[in-house]
């Protein structure tokens, strides 16, 4: 009857990202859920548990993540797991898929070109008994940079849910917009519907972290649910966006932060 906490990390950091795996509040007797929370470009000495971080003559940590580090603390730090590529698109393909790069149907940066595989991620997890959703960048879908079909979009490739961005360029900026940068849609999108407009003005992290967290309270809080674990995979842009923040700008060199108070959130979107 009662819920059982188990937290069960794995932080892999590599050249061009760091993956956390956890499972969150679970029952005692049932699957654990599972969130895999992935980071484009995140350097193995960017977290502050890294040793790298000690190269300063003082051997002062130069740079200071202490709920990474917590979590490192509580789980597994795998000091000798390397991604697929050194570079987002395969390298997302490959977790994605769980294959090698030289045997994934996307093999370089082709930005926007769909997966040709089925099985996935969300699939097989899909299959275990798990509802699937994915939060954030998914950028191997199509459509885009590549002008190809949208053939693998992820209601496609396993998942029940998704609240994201689909095209490569999207994951340029920190704040997401109604329209196009060329021929990627720089907006958000929900399942299959554009769902931009409470996402406008709003830091991205901010507006996946709190739609992720708002889908667990709401999994958490369905006792029905409780036979019915969750996997969610959640891909947020910050470190790789550049941070174009609307198409007027013509440069793509300018980290942008908040700089300020985040927007107030709406009950919709999570706290």
């Amino acid at each position: 009857g009662k819920l059982k906490t188990a937290v069960y990390t794995t932080l892999i950091s590599c050249g061009v990202l760091c993956a956390v795996l956890m499972a969150g509040s679970v029952w005692a007797s049932e699957k654990p859920n599972v969130i895999f929370l992935l980071c484009d470009d995140l350097g193995y000495g960017d977290v502050g548990y890294a040793f790298q971080n000690k190269r300063a003559a003082t051997g002062a940590v130069a740079i200071r993540t202490p709920v990474i580090d917590s979590l490192a603390t509580a789980g597994t730090i795998l000091t000798d797991h390397y991604c697929a590529a050194p570079v987002c698109a395969p390298s997302r393909a490959s977790i994605l898929t769980g294959k090698l790069t030289m045997d994934c149907s996307l093999q370089h940066n082709q930005f926007d070109r769909p997966i040709r595989e089925t099985k996935t991620l969300g699939t097989v997890m899909k299959a275990a008994g798990y509802e699937t959703y994915a939060v954030g960048k998914w950028g191997v879908g199509g459509g885009g940079e590549s002008g190809e079909p949208v053939s693998a979009h992820p209601l496609d490739r396993g998942f029940d849910h998704y609240y994201g961005f689909m095209d490569h360029r999207a994951g340029h900026t920190y704040y997401h917009w109604d329209g196009y940068w060329g021929r990627a849609y720089m907006g958000v999108w929900e399942d299959r519907r554009k769902a931009t407009e409470t996402a406008v003005g709003r830091y991205s992290t901010d507006v996946f972290v709190a739609r992720a967290k708002k889908y667990i309270e709401d999994q958490l809080a369905d006792m029905e649910r409780k036979d019915n674990p969750f996997f969610m995979y959640l891909a947020i842009n910050t470190i790789h966006g550049s941070g174009r923040n609307d198409a007027s700008l013509q440069t793509t060199t300018t980290l942008h932060v908040p700089g300020g108070a985040y927007m107030k959130s709406t009950t919709t979107d999570g706290k």
